[in-house]
């Protein structure tokens, strides 16, 4: 029987989740005595499934506060890229600082989804890896601001947003639930991202402005900017919206769990799932 080991999720010989080791970097560690002030004990009050819903209101929490203080420093106008109200101090560094915690807490939740599947395919090994090097992109964008070194910023937003819809595709494929809104968030996401790429580039050369955080219709481009920095935000808002909804994956009880891989064996030991009453409890 195989029993795999992780931070947040783990599972034990009877391949259950263990539902309260957010830190168990190993299965030794819950044997521990750990004193009240440790942070493994502090971690293991947060259930795992509560990372998606703090990753989305991390993410929410960052833009609609660095915003309004954009507006007021008159850093910005307009309709501003979301990489725009992170520009210059002091929003700089509230939107770098609560930018790298949601990369954090979508990378754990992008484990614990790996994690909770009982037995994962290669897909599933792929959409975790694709998953955490997009939640790297959002790390590197928090911490290159666009006006300090534009090509390592604009790598990290290829990667953040490039790579988080190919984990919404792959993640539709792996998982039962909520298929048909998921189905939607990630053609919505396809969309968006063609329509953010195409447009900002030809935006940006059709621009003849001193400064794109002001841009300004006489400055050229702008209606391929309004365009751009519009299925930006959607791009951005629908991908956290699906990440919220990985709670439902991890979770899943033991039963779910089994029939995401196929096989109904807590009672029987290898008995086969079939296909309608997958199709019957998967979407609910």
């Amino acid at each position: 029987m195989r029993e795999r080991s992780g931070w947040i999720i783990i599972y034990s010989d009877s391949l259950t989740v263990r539902r309260n080791s957010a830190c168990a970097f190993a299965p030794s560690l819950q044997d521990l005595e750990m004193p009240p002030w440790s942070p493994v004990t502090f971690f293991n009050l947060i259930s795992p499934d509560l990372f998606p819903y703090l990753a989305g209101a991390t993410f929410f929490a960052t833009c609609f506060t660095s915003l309004p203080i954009a507006f007021a420093y008159g850093h910005v106008s307009g309709f501003p890229y979301i990489s725009d109200i992170g520009t210059f101090p002091p929003e700089a560094n509230i939107f770098g600082l609560m930018l790298s915690i949601c990369a954090i807490l979508t990378g754990i939740t992008i484990w614990n989804v790996y994690a909770t599947i009982r037995m994962p395919t290669a897909t599933n090994g792929y959409a975790c890896l694709v998953g955490l090097l997009a939640a790297f992109g959002v790390q590197v964008v928090a911490n290159f601001q666009e006006t300090v070194i534009f090509k390592v910023h604009i790598t990290g937003a290829m990667m953040a947003f490039g790579l988080a819809t190919v984990y919404l595709w792959l993640t539709l494929f792996t998982s039962l639930h909520l298929r048909k809104f998921r189905a939607g968030c990630s053609v919505i996401a396809t969309i968006s991202l063609f329509l953010t790429s195409t447009s900002g580039i030809i935006s940006f050369y059709y621009f003849k402005g001193t400064k794109m955080t002001h841009w300004r219709p006489e400055d050229g481009g702008y209606s391929w900017h309004v365009v751009s920095v519009f299925s930006e935000w959607i791009l951005a808002l629908t991908v956290n919206a699906f990440i919220v909804t990985l709670a439902k994956d991890i979770g899943k009880d033991d039963e779910q769990i089994s029939l995401l891989n196929g096989r109904n064996d807590r009672e029987t030991g290898q008995t086969d799932i079939q296909p309608d009453v997958l199709r019957e409890r998967s979407v609910r």
